[in-house]
């Protein structure tokens, strides 16, 4: 999975934008992981079950659940781990422009910024500066699901 720069994508996340726990579900989620390469249907495993505090602001036929992504960030010009985040994920096909999503490409699961282009072509820009954005043909683009939260727990990140 790519490496984003994580105050970027929080930026774009824009969850509830308050700390007021009592909005949000405690929910026990899948944690997905990448497709076998070998299976035809290209089914996202789950590797495991994480229990989260879900965004408050969801439907309740929403079908929500995580990816988990090692980040990193800059400190004095050197790239660190940040730690493990599990990214709180809505499982749909559709996205708005400007959203960040989970794509599958080359059996491999992605987070990008989801840009719509008007030649029918779509741009999915990485949340890491040095990677290089994806221009797609609308049709090639396998959208897995739409990032609504995340969640840090520091035993995962190295914090503790």
């Amino acid at each position: 999975m790519d490496y984003p720069d994580f105050q970027r994508l929080l930026d774009i996340i824009q969850e509830d934008g308050d700390d007021d726990f009592s909005t949000k579900r405690w929910m026990t989620l899948p944690v997905l992981g990448d497709p076998d390469p070998a299976d035809p249907t290209q089914r996202l495993p789950v590797v495991r079950k994480r229990g989260v505090y879900a965004p408050g602001k969801l439907a309740p036929d929403d079908q929500l659940a995580m990816i988990a992504l090692e980040v990193f960030h800059m400190c004095w010009d050197t790239l660190v781990p940040y730690g493990t985040v599990y990214f709180i994920v809505k499982l749909t096909e559709d996205a708005a422009p400007g959203e960040a999503v989970v794509v599958l490409r080359e059996h491999k699961l992605a987070l990008r910024q989801y840009e719509p282009q008007d030649n029918g072509h779509v741009c999915l820009r990485s949340f890491e500066r040095e990677c290089p954005a994806w221009v797609l043909p609308a049709g090639e683009v396998n959208i897995r699901g739409v990032v609504v939260g995340h969640h840090t727990v520091p035993a995962d990140s190295g914090w503790a």
